[in-house]
């Protein structure tokens, strides 16, 4: 929940949905929410929204993106107050990129966002959406905001910073979690001792190979120019093992993946590390 002065940026959301897997929806739900607050609120209910900021943030296909002033009915009538919603980037919302159910008070400012980017605009890399080259969110950003010095990635803003999480060509290597990551490397459950948060330049640097990327025959193949390979384990998006084998410590392994379906896995490597993949 948003509240009293939190800054919400450089998040890339993908995928988060109104709609439930059940068929249910909620009106108070998106890929970002501000919902307005009740009146002499308990501490477990709904303060009023006041002096937040959601700036640089991207956001991907999600059905509602940006969801302002959304009220569960009745008692929820206090708007949010001196809002800044600034140089966030929506691609393919299905129904509403930005909707603004109740307008904010205050000292509130809405500039800088993009709500219909192209297909052009982003470009899936295999590990998230990335802006790419003429891209219409480059050095968009609007504003001045003292904390927004790195992105999401961790590489440095320029001056004329670009809108969304990512800043084009700074660089960075921290890649964004992904569903697979909750309560294993990220969150109040992640206490899984194999788990590792290394990411697949990362991977690289310790001389891992694993290709072709995305998969299109089913057989990949994966080499270690350092490390002999042990155990090798592939896990769905949802986080269930679907494939695990035996490198037997040699430094190449080829995998035979024809019985997946196409989507989108995460491979992890014994004491090396783990990366996301893509069955087409």
């Amino acid at each position: 929940m948003i509240g009293e002065g939190h800054k919400v940026y450089n998040n890339y959301i993908e995928g988060t949905n109104v709609k439930k897997p059940s068929g249910a929806s909620s009106s108070l739900t998106g890929g970002i929410n501000v919902m307005n607050g009740v009146q002499n609120s308990a501490l477990n209910g709904y303060y009023q929204v006041k002096n937040a900021q959601i700036v640089n943030n991207t956001l991907v296909n999600c059905d509602y993106a940006l969801r302002i002033g959304t009220d569960k009915g009745g008692n929820n009538t206090l708007e949010p107050e001196n809002l800044i919603v600034a140089n966030n980037i929506v691609l393919n919302a299905t129904v509403n990129s930005y909707e603004i159910e109740t307008t904010p008070s205050g000292n509130s400012i809405s500039e800088g966002n993009i709500t219909n980017l192209s297909a052009s605009d982003l470009s899936d890399d295999g590990s998230f959406h990335r802006l790419t080259n003429g891209s219409a969110a480059i050095a968009a950003g609007l504003g001045s905001y003292s904390y927004l010095t790195k992105d999401i990635l961790g590489g440095t803003r320029d001056a004329n910073f670009d809108a969304g999480a990512e800043e084009f060509g700074a660089n960075g290597t921290n890649l964004p979690y992904t569903a697979a990551d909750v309560d294993v490397t990220v969150g109040f459950g992640a206490t899984y001792q194999g788990a590792l948060n290394i990411d697949s330049n990362q991977l690289k640097d310790q001389g891992i190979s694993i290709y072709p990327v995305p998969l299109t025959d089913g057989k990949l193949t994966i080499t270690s120019t350092k490390k002999p390979l042990n155990t090798i384990e592939i896990y769905s998006i949802e986080g269930k093992q679907v494939f695990s084998t035996q490198g037997n410590s040699t430094h190449e392994a080829q995998i035979e993946l024809t019985n997946l379906q196409r989507g989108v896995y995460f491979i992890k490597l014994e004491n090396i590390g783990q990366r996301k993949i893509i069955l087409k």
